[in-house]
């Protein structure tokens, strides 16, 4: 019978504790309560298959990076913060590319996580869950 080597079985529990306190850390961000204080948010929402982006004003200078999770947020919406019946109201407006309007309305920011989690794949580090829209039209660049 052959025996591994000290060496290597400590290596290898080595590495699964380190990965158990990945998974646990992950775990703990994800299930954390948090105080969840509503703001007000403007900026642009872009959405397209497989995309639902906030771009707040400030954010909105590079709109060609459209889709890449570090510069926007995954938005979703409460069933009466009246965000769909309004974005239907826009549907017209529909390009090949996607909808671009103006959103005013008042949200609630997640929780960062540092890996991802949110939106389509869990490619976005935060989201946006609209509770009260404000204000929404037409996307033109000189609106935030």
């Amino acid at each position: 019978m052959k025996h591994k080597s000290f060496t290597h079985i400590s290596l290898t529990r080595f590495s699964l504790l380190i990965a158990v306190l990945i998974m646990l850390a992950n775990l703990l961000t994800s299930c954390t309560s948090f105080a969840k204080s509503e703001a007000t948010f403007e900026g642009l929402y872009a959405t397209s298959f497989e995309a639902s982006v906030f771009y707040p004003c400030g954010m909105t200078e590079d709109i060609e990076n459209q889709g890449n999770k570090d510069l926007g947020y995954w938005l979703t919406s409460t069933l009466d913060s009246g965000f769909n019946e309004q974005l239907t109201e826009f549907s017209a407006l529909e390009e090949p590319t996607g909808l671009r309007v103006y959103a005013k309305f008042i949200g609630v920011l997640s929780p960062t996580k540092p890996f991802g989690g949110y939106g389509h794949l869990g490619m976005y580090k935060n989201e946006i869950t609209v509770t009260e829209i404000l204000e929404m039209k037409p996307w033109s660049d000189n609106l935030c």
